[in-house]
């Protein structure tokens, strides 16, 4: 199964700068007569971890760009149980984002970046900023993740962000 999290518009609060995460969409498959498990559909419900339930802090900027999705989804009267991101009335799916993520890469000459891979390195920063300003704060970077320990974060969505000042320790301590 692969799962994604859906965000309503009523979980976005921009007074206090919070998107509430309550729901997630689910790709399920089948195994057919052959032993191969072919695409069967998209579920959204309840996450399979209570964790994933959550609310996180946007930036000025990230409430400000929700907004003109709300704004721009009434102006085009679309609307389907209170999802933001919506087209013909219908809850854009997962999969289809992550297309035009694809697709913007590929216009602007960047390498293709997942929505997965994106996440991966929002948590990544975040840690590495935490440690270098002397936080530390794991727990509460695992909460925004949306993780029940750890132990997830720091071994499956985290990775170095300062590989060359890592460099640039290394050649310093071996240029004595």
């Amino acid at each position: 199964m692969w799962r994604a999290c859906c965000f309503k518009r009523r979980g976005f609060r921009p007074k206090k700068k919070t998107l509430s995460i309550r729901e997630s969409e689910t790709r399920t498959y089948k195994q057919d007569k052959n032993g191969t498990f072919v695409f069967n559909g998209v579920d959204v419900g309840l996450p399979k971890k209570t964790a994933s339930i959550r609310t996180i802090p946007l930036s000025e900027e990230a409430c400000r760009i929700l907004e003109l999705i709300i704004t721009t989804n009434k102006a085009n009267h679309q609307y389907d149980a209170g999802y933001l991101f919506v087209y013909n009335n219908r809850r854009i799916q997962t999969a289809a984002i992550l297309k035009k993520i694809y697709s913007l890469c590929d216009a602007l000459g960047y390498e293709k970046r997942s929505t997965h891979k994106i996440r991966k390195t929002v948590l990544s920063i975040a840690l590495d900023t935490s440690l270098k300003n002397d936080i530390a704060d794991i727990s509460a970077i695992r909460l925004f993740a949306g993780h029940v320990d750890e132990g997830t974060l720091l071994k499956s969505y985290t990775f170095s962000t300062r590989k060359e000042e890592m460099q640039s320790l290394v050649n310093t301590a071996l240029d004595w």
